[in-house]
């Protein structure tokens, strides 16, 4: 709404220009927009240690910053007959509901959770509801082939995280379907989150389903088991939408930045992790040192010094 209103000008007239490719700022613009941000859990044999870790991992994707962030995770998407699938949402569910609710600072933050609740009234309230903030919200069991849903086309930007269940129980059956569904039918094209435990690689036919997810999905920065932000924390990576969005359907926007390397015409950037790591990463928000680490971290970035490095890493490992 806010690039339209810059490129196409006030609404009563918008809708005309963009019939007749009139804009009415002509000059270039780049913008980066958000997303239905999508995690793609791959189905296979997870150990305990591993669900417990992505489900962490999810929680913080929705949590951090009150949910108010472009590449919030918004859509999980699983395999219907993954036998750890209801395991895994429980895990994700409990991890939510044990984050104190954020205040909702955002402008019509409610006004949007309360729009999603109108369409999913089953939706589940982890957290108590305070009239004032957003709970920390869950809509699952959607129907993949349900027209015009609302957790496919619309972006929350508040804290709701959605789940849909798609056929398959391994990865060659399982990926090429969801990464249609994520290029078809989610809204935007900026990030995306897949998590695959490295025993769903282990066959070639797996690794080539792996690597041609990699090759087809449209977004401009794919994350692999950690939360797509990653990409554009570590500024070497581009960041912004897959190209090709026209100014009259804009949607995760047009143009890259970071990009430290300086490609001329950018296509995607892929960023690789563990399926777990250990100490836990300091932006999980069970981790508990992280309100210390970050001023100790600040000072750091200002004054660089190896000897404010013991007191971080100390911190770190008691995370």
């Amino acid at each position: 709404a806010t690039h339209d209103a810059i490129v196409w000008g006030p609404a009563e007239s918008r809708a005309e220009r963009k019939a007749t490719g009139r804009p009415l700022m002509e000059k270039p613009i780049t913008s980066e927009l958000g997303n239905v941000t999508p995690v793609v859990v791959v189905p296979g044999a997870w150990t305990q240690s591993q669900l417990a870790f992505q489900a962490e991992n999810v929680a913080s994707m929705v949590a951090n910053n009150a949910s108010f962030n472009c590449n919030a995770a918004k859509l999980l998407i699983t395999a219907k007959d993954w036998d750890q699938r209801d395991e895994f949402l429980a895990m994700v569910r409990d991890a939510l509901a044990n984050v104190p609710v954020r205040c909702a600072y955002y402008p019509g933050a409610r006004d949007r959770w309360q729009s999603f609740l109108s369409e999913h009234p089953e939706a589940e309230l982890l957290t108590d509801d305070d009239g004032t903030n957003v709970p920390w919200t869950f809509i699952g069991g959607l129907d993949p082939e349900a027209e015009e849903e609302i957790c496919f086309t619309r972006e929350p930007f508040c804290g709701v995280l959605h789940e849909v269940a798609l056929p398959g129980t391994t990865i060659e059956d399982f990926l090429p379907g969801a990464v249609k569904f994520c290029n078809e039918r989610v809204w935007g094209t900026l990030a995306i989150s897949l998590l695959v435990p490295p025993s769903c690689r282990k066959s070639t036919a797996a690794e080539a389903t792996f690597q041609s997810a990699l090759d087809d999905l449209k977004y401009g920065s794919i994350a692999i088991n950690h939360w797509a932000a990653i990409c554009y924390a570590i500024s070497n990576t581009t960041w912004g939408a897959h190209p090709g969005h026209p100014l009259d359907d804009i949607q995760s926007g047009r143009g890259f930045v970071h990009n430290i390397y300086l490609f001329d015409r950018p296509l995607k950037s892929v960023v690789y992790g563990p399926i777990k790591m250990s100490p836990k990463p300091p932006w999980f928000v069970t981790h508990r040192t992280a309100h210390q680490m970050g001023p100790e971290l600040t000072r750091f970035e200002a004054a660089p010094s190896l000897w404010k490095l013991p007191s971080i890493i100390a911190k770190a490992v008691r995370g």
